[in-house]
């Protein structure tokens, strides 16, 4: 997605907002779902959490969430919010936080 709106092939999705979607998810009964905003991607601008909220509110599957994080409380505040996981590649990049990833089971 770029700024909460879908980019895919996919044309039933595509230029969707991600929010609006959780149905059409739902009734594909997927494993789980990914969510990387990628203008958010490589910049350590942090995570909308806010739309976070409500994709874990009406999808189903566990939820690993892409892009922005920009630091541990980051991570603490997705897994307070159910999120199953995180990808989170620059943070690691510039940032040692190995001894914080262990709080995580990593």
């Amino acid at each position: 997605a770029y700024n909460g709106v879908v980019k895919s092939l996919c044309s039933l999705i595509n230029g969707r907002y991600v929010d609006s979607i959780s149905e059409l998810i739902n009734d594909l009964d997927v494993k789980w779902i990914i969510y990387l905003d990628i203008s958010r991607v490589g910049t350590l601008k942090g995570i909308d959490f806010k739309l976070i909220e409500k994709i874990t509110e009406r999808l189903r599957a566990p939820l690993i969430v892409g892009g922005g994080v920009r630091c541990v409380d980051d991570l603490v505040k997705l897994r307070s919010m159910g999120v199953y996981g995180v990808l989170a590649a620059t943070i690691i990049h510039k940032a040692d936080i190995s001894n914080i990833l262990k709080m995580f089971e990593v």
